[in-house]
């Protein structure tokens, strides 16, 4: 478990612990900290770590300098440096200064005045009382969404937490596709590092908790407005994509629900509304904002979507599938442009007279006249059930 570096700086507000470099990378990750007083110590860093310099290890050493740490600390994944300053360092060098900047390394001057050790007291304490309420947090939620009968499992824990059993929430998931092959555990650090990002937004306007669950993030926000907690994702959305190779990023957020025992229920619809998203291509989709697609979306029995489906549809699939035709894709579009010839030949980049034939020939098929206003409505719930499926 990690912590938002600008988050626990915040921690420190009542002492003199300062931001003098590197400001560009208070979004980075802390798992832990580590005295570093020279370049052997450094090469023990194993990534997401703060790294305290008193310059004692510096002070008989005319091969290590304090810039040559910093690089150091740096390449071995170094996400913040704390410099005390006063006794061993009197000044932190210019050169350090700007080797921060240039690589936004965060560089943090506190006087010899304040100790580190309470410092790094303060951090451990943030850092293990937010793995403890993860931990806790995460186990409730897979009460919640695996036995969601089992309130008795869940409901108190998020009620320790503030998340009461009577309020009114939103389950909101985001799902990372990379555009080129990843290993599970690089996907993991990937989704880790957004959760962190999510987390600092939402926090900011909503009480949320973020975890990673099923290779996506799930996360539980008290309900407000759609717009609002769209506004929140979007921001939420710029910071994640810092921290993201590339690839596709869909957001899902679900419906409005009272109570903690609706969690399963919205899990299944946000899964359901991420593969729409796919099929549709949207990047984030709010329940609220779906239309008749929310009918479907709560449907009970995906059987009875899919044999209605067949029933209308069916005919057009299986010829394309034979013929390689595309009379599917030219219908989907002709019923998009309320009708329109014209726009969906522009549109297919076909000739007008190749639409017309592919719509003749679909009504041939499916037997019925596209011009009429409920033939056109059977289409597009048809289309629409198969964006689901």
């Amino acid at each position: 478990m990690a912590v938002l570096l600008e988050n626990l700086y915040r921690e420190m507000n009542h002492t003199d612990m300062k931001l003098v470099a590197g400001a560009g990378g208070m979004d980075r990750a802390i798992r832990w900290m580590h005295m570093v007083e020279g370049l052997e110590i450094s090469s023990f860093l194993q990534g997401e770590e703060i790294a305290f310099i008193t310059g004692i290890g510096l002070k008989n050493t005319k091969t290590e300098t304090l810039t040559g740490l910093l690089h150091s600390i740096y390449d071995h994944g170094g996400s913040a440096v704390v410099i005390n300053v006063g006794m061993y360092i009197d000044t932190i060098p210019e050169e350090a200064l700007a080797f921060c900047n240039d690589v936004a390394l965060p560089l943090f001057e506190v006087p010899w005045s304040v100790h580190m050790a309470e410092i790094m007291h303060v951090f451990a304490q943030k850092i293990t009382e937010d793995e403890r309420c993860s931990i806790e947090l995460k186990s409730a939620l897979k009460y919640a969404l695996y036995t969601p009968l089992s309130t008795e499992a869940y409901v108190p824990v998020f009620e320790q937490h503030g998340f009461h059993g009577n309020g009114e929430y939103r389950l909101v998931t985001v799902q990372y596709e990379p555009s080129t092959e990843m290993l599970e555990q690089e996907k993991t650090a990937v989704l880790r590092k957004m959760s962190l990002q999510c987390e600092a937004v939402l926090h900011q306007h909503h009480a949320c908790c973020v975890f990673i669950l099923d290779g996506k993030l799930v996360q539980l926000v008290h309900d407000c407005p759609a717009d609002s907690i769209k506004t929140a994702l979007e921001a939420a959305r710029t910071r994640m994509e810092t921290v993201v190779p590339d690839g596709h990023v869909y957001i899902s957020v679900s419906m409005t629900m009272r109570g903690l025992a609706q969690l399963h229920a919205c899990y299944d619809q946000v899964g359901k509304m991420c593969r729409l998203q796919k099929r549709c291509q949207k990047n984030m989709a709010v329940y609220d904002e779906l239309g008749a697609y929310k009918i479907l979306l709560d449907a009970g029995h995906a059987a009875v979507l899919t044999a209605y489906y067949r029933d209308v549809l069916g005919p057009l699939e299986e010829y394309d599938q034979l013929h390689d035709s595309q009379l599917m894709e030219v219908v989907k579009v002709y019923l998009e442009t309320n009708g329109s010839i014209h726009q969906t030949a522009d549109i297919l980049y076909i000739h007008r007279n190749t639409v017309t034939y592919k719509i003749h020939k679909a009504e041939e098929l499916l037997g019925c006249d596209v011009s009429l206003l409920s033939t056109r409505f059977t289409l597009r719930l048809a289309l629409m059930i198969k964006n689901l499926t």
